[in-house]
């Protein structure tokens, strides 16, 4: 009989236990703690009675004033009162007037809404900083790592078809918890409205990419620059080719000459665009040949032979149409082809030398003034400032002989900088 007593003790102690630990846990907002049995939840209330009165009347508490409920199992809900953010429609943004920042204005900053989803994010992870906890206001920002603060700075963002691309301009940075001012680089942020919601790092040539492709080939943007344009300079070196020129006992010498030009460059779509150029061209051909000449005696005459360089001057104006075809991205590679015009100005300069005669120089008329020719080369543009610097190299093939007595081309390298706008 007294074991059974004993055991009947144990097993309402135990109970006991069961029945402190049986109870729901509601979290409010301003951290206080509700124990209770939860009876009812609905999109707006919480219907519940207090766990130290049971038997008691029921009490209802707007979903608004609660976090989160922790039930008797073990299960959690958390409760977000703030609707989802979405971003604007086509119709909804012609509908809000486009706004200009006035000096020293910040701006439109982010919506409470977008505030509340961006702020419930987890950590996201950075290169070089590591995990980063994010927190935004209307027009700042502020990261931690590990609970322990790291950097501040302003926000501005830029709508996509699913989101934000937010860029983090670094103004502050902590030091043994002591807010210092110092400006870094910016973070790109990409956030996704979901469901689910979700903010990841991206690189700036992803963002930059992404800013002015949206989709590769597509015709530009309304806002992006159809038509740009710049000056160029540069360096070539020319040779003779052609029908007579393999019959010709001579070989080519470098000889430099120089390029001024101008172009525009008209965009059909991000990746293609046709360019216009106006050149002024200064070529220079030389090469070494062996030369012949009879010379006359009292028995009749005979030949002799000498060493020459011959070098030719011509100056043209060339007018190039150019198909282009350019990456997209911070940095441009460009491949492009296509025919000139060139007009020939004035003579061909000839500077000869040789040994017996020492130097002589003449002109002679274009054979014909207007030649034709084909170009093909490639390009890089490099970010600068406001617009690009260029660095350029081309190839050129004449198909049409200027030269009176021989059946010649010309060939010609150009390596040119040159500076423009950008798109």
């Amino acid at each position: 009989m007294k074991k059974s007593y004993i055991f009947i003790a144990v097993f309402l102690f135990i109970g006991g236990l069961f029945s402190v630990s049986a109870r729901d846990l509601i979290i409010l907002r301003d951290g206080s703690i509700i124990e209770a049995r939860v009876i009812e939840i609905s999109p707006t209330e919480i219907r519940y009675r207090r766990f130290d009165h049971l038997t008691g009347p029921i009490i209802v508490l707007p979903v608004a004033n609660v976090l989160s409920i922790r039930y008797e199992d073990g299960r959690v809900d958390i409760f977000n009162v703030a609707p989802a953010w979405q971003p604007a429609t086509a119709a909804q943004q012609r509908a809000v007037p486009a706004t200009i920042a006035e000096p020293g204005d910040p701006g439109p900053g982010l919506d409470p809404l977008l505030q509340a989803a961006l702020n419930q994010m987890p950590a996201i992870p950075i290169p070089v900083l590591g995990s980063l906890n994010f927190t935004f206001a209307s027009h700042t920002w502020h990261a931690t790592h590990d609970g322990a603060n790291l950097l501040s700075g302003t926000t501005t963002f830029e709508e996509t078809g699913t989101g934000l691309i937010l860029t983090l301009r670094q103004t502050h940075i902590y030091i043994r918890g002591r807010r210092v001012s110092r400006a870094g680089p910016s973070i790109i942020l990409e956030f996704a409205a979901g469901p689910p919601p979700s903010l990841n790092f991206v690189g700036r040539e992803r963002q930059e990419r992404e800013r002015r492709e949206r989709v590769e080939g597509q015709p530009i943007e309304e806002g992006g620059r159809r038509v740009t344009g710049g000056f160029t300079a540069g360096l070539n070196h020319s040779w003779l080719g052609g029908g007579d020129w393999r019959y010709y006992d001579a070989s080519s010498k470098f000889a430099a000459g120089f390029e001024l030009g101008a172009y525009l460059n008209i965009a059909a779509t991000n990746i293609f665009s046709i360019q216009p150029e106006l050149n002024f061209l200064y070529w220079r051909t030389k090469y070494s040949a062996v030369l012949s000449f009879w010379t006359w005696d009292p028995w009749g005459g005979f030949w002799e032979f000498t060493d020459a360089t011959i070098t030719t001057t011509i100056r043209m104006f060339e007018i190039p149409v150019l198909a282009k075809f350019s990456t997209t991205g911070h940095t441009r590679f460009s491949f492009y082809f296509g025919p000139a015009v060139m007009l020939v100005l004035g003579d061909l300069n000839y500077r000869q030398e040789t040994a017996r005669w020492g130097t002589e120089t003449f002109s002679d008329e274009a054979h014909n003034i207007v030649s034709l020719a084909a170009i093909i080369g490639m390009e890089w543009g490099i970010p600068a400032g406001n617009g690009e610097f260029i660095l350029d190299f081309r190839y050129r093939r004449t198909f049409t002989n200027i030269f009176c007595d021989w059946n010649l081309r010309i060939n010609n390298l150009g390596v040119r900088i040159g500076y423009g706008t950008r798109r």
